[in-house]
């Protein structure tokens, strides 16, 4: 099956600089932050009187062994005129329980975008991250009345049966009335495309990103497809945050090894390895301008499987770090002493499950190769040689792409988003940043195309 990428637009301009040979000795990677995964939002308290609201999404019918991808305008806002300060995505069965790996059932990818604001703000796999701003500094994503918000996943099926699913976003959120002190936060991507597996220890390099305004790192994880053991992200060469993949850590992704070819389980292994969770670095430290922020991404084929195709084909790689920040005048700590720890909750630290109870997977399989989507390109300056996604114009010493987004999978932006400042073609919505005319509203038809979209912070 034949498959155009969710991001393929954005795809082209994120090529890899690799650094290891595939079977080459791998360095120790440092201790640093990002080995432990954050609390479920469920298991959280709101922090400085956050209210929350989840949004559905779907339903929407998988058909055995498929990959579809789907748009939808949040019809229902998670509020009006407020600050986002954490976001948590889930993918559910119509009874409400959890569509997850042990049920042949991904959440592949999903972007959530909103305009005018920040843009592609937040981005998720199947290990369905929590994104937490506020967790000692005042900050959030910054979105007035007149934010409309849309959501894009890209589901897939390793289940021999027809299923039907739908997507949970739970937000939550401080209206601006009541959120003194609080400043807009931005996100910058760190990105290597979409290379090709390996054998061995591993790693690529993103090209690196010139800081262009001072803050405070609030929030960094990384996203990798199986395979993957860290995103390591580093300030001027010195590590600030390494973002370990946690397999496994949820009941919801073990799944019993089908076989000696079961390329998810290496080593004969009795059970698949998946990632449940990206280590999580929070509050780690400040930025200057002209600092120089550099990822790597670690894969090692021998200590974990690679996600394959129903023929048994190895998918693509990903591995992008988002590194949310908020600028140097944002608010001071909060009152609470500025902690999820400050209602009682610890960092979920990884355990081992290499004993743990797993459960017969259905007997399905992947789409066919071709089928796994990526994440490449997002923000950042496209890597030595490599062209701009078609459609785009980088503009000079931006980080994410102006223009970036034009035509998500890989068509055109017709009656979609222009870029920032553009006018809205028809059917569209109006450009980050633009005004509609007293009285009017988009047109019908809301935020299709989704050209010219832009992550803040550029």
């Amino acid at each position: 099956m034949k498959f155009l990428s969710l991001f393929a637009a954005a795809a082209a301009s994120a090529a890899v600089i690799e650094t290891r040979a595939d079977t080459g000795p791998m360095a120790s990677i440092p201790v640093g932050r990002g080995t432990a995964a954050s609390p479920r939002l469920t298991n959280q308290m709101p922090i400085d009187g956050g209210l929350r609201k989840t949004t559905t999404h779907g339903p929407w019918t998988l058909s055995p062994g498929a990959m579809i991808t789907k748009f939808a305008n949040i019809q229902e806002k998670p509020c009006s005129d407020c600050y986002v300060t954490a976001l948590m995505p889930n993918l559910l069965y119509e009874d409400g329980s959890e569509a997850n790996v042990d049920t042949g059932a991904w959440l592949h990818h999903l972007v959530t975008m909103a305009t005018p604001g920040p843009g592609m703000f937040w981005a998720a796999g199947n290990e369905r991250p929590i994104l937490r701003l506020n967790s000692q500094w005042k900050f959030g994503l910054d979105f007035s009345p007149l934010t409309m918000f849309g959501v894009m996943v890209e589901l897939m099926s390793a289940n021999p049966k027809p299923m039907t699913v739908k997507l949970e976003l739970t937000w939550e959120y401080i209206p601006k009335a009541a959120a003194q002190g609080y400043k807009a936060a931005y996100v910058h991507w760190n990105d290597i495309g979409e290379p090709a597996p390996r054998t061995g220890q591993y790693e690529f390099k993103a090209l690196p990103w010139v800081v262009d305004q001072p803050g405070k790192m609030l929030y960094a994880i990384g996203h990798m497809h199986d395979g993957g053991v860290s995103s390591d992200l580093f300030i001027n060469g010195k590590l600030a945050c390494s973002s370990a993949m946690l397999y496994n850590q949820r009941p919801h992704y073990r799944v019993c090894s089908s076989g000696a070819n079961d390329l998810a389980a290496p080593n004969n292994s009795p059970m698949e390895w998946h990632i449940s969770d990206p280590g999580l670095c929070t509050d780690f430290g400040d930025v200057k301008r002209g600092d120089m922020m550099a990822y790597t991404a670690r894969y090692d084929s021998g200590k974990y499987g690679y996600m394959t195709s129903m023929n048994n084909v190895k998918e693509r790689l990903m591995g992008n770090m988002r590194v949310y920040m908020g600028p140097d005048a944002g608010g001071p700590t909060l009152p609470s002493g500025g902690s999820m720890l400050a209602d009682g909750l610890t960092m979920e630290k990884a355990q081992d499950v290499s004993e743990a109870p797993c459960v017969p997977g259905p007997k399905g399989g992947m789409p066919a190769a071709g089928g796994m989507g990526g994440m490449g390109g997002m923000g950042g300056a496209p890597a030595s040689g490599s062209a701009p996604a078609a459609g785009s114009t980088p503009a000079a010493g931006s980080s994410p792409a102006a223009g970036g987004m034009a035509g998500m999978g890989g068509m055109p932006a017709s009656g979609g988003m222009p870029a920032s400042g553009g006018m809205p073609a028809s059917g569209g919505m109006p450009a980050s940043g633009s005004t509609p005319a007293a009285g009017s509203s988009p047109a019908a038809g809301g935020m299709t195309g989704m050209g010219g979209m832009n992550m803040g912070g550029s």
